[in-house]
């Protein structure tokens, strides 16, 4: 990665941030668009000609729409997860055999001490190191899975509040 713990911890915050608003957003949408929604129902409960509404059979389409596109993008980042877990079991190894080489050769318990001391350090960073990877990896599959919802939630609430002519509520 070649960052700072601080740089880091301040890169992890703001990717978690940023999908948080975005989790935000799709919620109020949600809420406002089922709100939308099942005001129809009622007056289709009503009035039965109204469940000849395209918004109804929509619905449906709509989520394994969003479902699939979620499914497919998820898979697209499962590969940052593996890199870094593969990432980390290399620089372990690498850590591991400096280590073993270090304690094979060395002339007395100072140079012995000393190989721990860098193997632990080295096993550390790349601990820390790999937690941020796996920490944006996960963050950036729920931002890909929650794309397709946002997308729909949002557009979804500024059509139906519009047909009911009401404020929109997301730009």
């Amino acid at each position: 990665m070649g960052t700072t713990l601080p740089m880091r911890t301040a890169q992890i915050a703001a990717e978690l941030t940023t999908t948080a608003m975005v989790l935000g957003e799709t919620a109020l949408a949600a809420q406002q668009t089922v709100a939308l929604r099942l005001t129809r129902l009622a007056q289709a409960a009503a009035e039965p000609s109204r469940l000849m509404d395209p918004e109804f059979r929509l619905m449906g389409w709509e989520k394994l729409e969003a479902a699939r596109a979620a499914g497919f993008a998820m898979v697209e980042g499962w590969g940052a997860v593996h890199e870094a877990f593969w990432h980390w079991s290399g620089r372990q190894c690498a850590a591991a055999q400096e280590a073993t080489v270090a304690a094979a050769t060395a002339r007395g318990a100072p140079e012995l001490m000393q190989a721990q001391q860098r193997f632990a350090e080295a096993s550390l960073d790349a601990a820390e190191a790999a937690v941020a990877r796996l920490a944006l990896a996960t963050d950036r599959i729920a931002r890909l899975g929650l794309a397709p919802y946002h997308k729909a939630t949002r557009s979804n609430a500024r059509r139906l509040s519009r047909e009911a002519k009401l404020p929109v509520l997301l730009g």
